[in-house]
């Protein structure tokens, strides 16, 4: 009761430990499990340490090879340029050469046509000037092949270049 005499030892309160008692096991259990995640995080950042440094150096040697690769392909690509160009420069020449060729065999063509027409070439002459003629229309479709031909080198070239831009 109210302002009565206490003594020494007596009893005041009877407090029901099962509270604290729950709240220190739920801390508790809290406690391991954040704990627990403390050293699989632990272990985690001792795996990084081991790997992330690998990783860098496999990274840094495969950048390394693509590099000299890439060099490579420049180096093989100005090879080709060149030699591609040569090719039609080549080809140019030789499709001159054999339209130049094919002039002077259809003139001798024409002439020996009209000479046999009026019997004044033997029949032998102007077969010969006839499959002079031919062969030379053939060296001018094939030095026309040739010269597309290498174009079309020139434009995978062109595309080469692209893609190493790339």
């Amino acid at each position: 009761l109210e302002q009565d005499m206490v003594t020494k030892g007596q009893v005041l309160a009877v407090l029901d430990p099962s509270t604290y008692t729950r709240k220190a096991e739920s801390a508790g259990a809290r406690l391991t499990v954040e704990e627990e995640g403390y050293r699989k995080q632990q272990v985690e950042l001792a795996l990084l340490e081991k790997t992330v440094p690998m990783r860098i150096q496999i990274a840094e040697q495969k950048l390394s090879i693509a590099m000299d690769a890439e060099v490579s392909a420049r180096d093989r690509l100005t090879m080709v340029t060149q030699d591609v160009e040569k090719g039609i420069s080549a080809a140019v020449h030789t499709l001159k050469a054999a339209k130049a060729k094919l002039r002077m065999a259809e003139a001798d063509y024409r002439r020996y046509e009209a000479l046999s027409k009026a019997q004044s070439v033997t029949v032998r002459r102007f077969q010969e000037a006839t499959r002079a003629y031919h062969v030379s229309q053939s060296e001018e479709k094939v030095a026309q092949a040739k010269l597309g031909m290498a174009e079309a080198n020139r434009n995978e070239i062109r595309i080469s270049k692209q893609n190493l831009k790339a």
